[in-house]
This record gives structure tokens, C-alpha cells and sequence, in this order.
């Protein structure tokens, strides 16, 4: 399963982790996908809202929200691409 999220947006909640919004461009995302930024850094998927609500996967041109740990709102930015698979 590879996929490439476009990021819009990133900021980081509080003991929540980076939250960034954007748009998938290809394949699929679920929770637990590990992905790596477009500089190599890695990140685990840990939640997936499409319009407000919870949803289990996102797929090509699906506008989402994703939930990352192990990375930081420095590590990643607007129009960056973060490849899953």
C-alpha cells in the first residue's frame, strides 16, 4: 500500500501530537501507517477525520486531517509530501 499526502496545513495540540490537513494523492492511509516526510523523517498515523468525523481510511483526492506521533510541527510544513507504504 503506498500513498503521498500533500500537506495544506500543520500545527501541534497538546498532548495530542502534529495535526496536519491536506489532501491524499494517491493510494490509501489508515491508522498505524508509517510514513516519511519528503526530508526522511518518520511518523505513525494515529487518527484519520474527514469532515469533523472519525473514518477508518483515506483515499486518492480524499481531503483529511491526520494524526502523527513521533514527529514534530518542525519536521514538517505546508506543501510538503509525506509518502505512506
Amino acid at each position: 500500500m503506498n500513498a503521498e499526502f500533500y500537506v495544506h496545513t500543520c500545527f501541534e495540540i497538546s498532548g495530542l501530537g502534529v495535526v496536519v490537513s491536506g489532501e491524499v494523492t494517491s493510494g490509501e492511509i489508515t491508522e498505524g501507517t508509517i510514513g516519511r516526510t519528503s526530508k526522511g523523517k518518520r511518523c505513525t498515523v494515529v487518527k484519520i477525520e474527514e469532515l469533523n468525523y472519525r473514518v477508518p481510511v483515506a483515499r486518492t483526492k480524499s481531503k483529511v486531517s491526520l494524526t502523527l506521533k513521533h514527529i514534530t510541527k518542525e519536521d514538517i510544513k505546508p506543501w510538503d509530501t509525506i509518502y505512506f507504504g
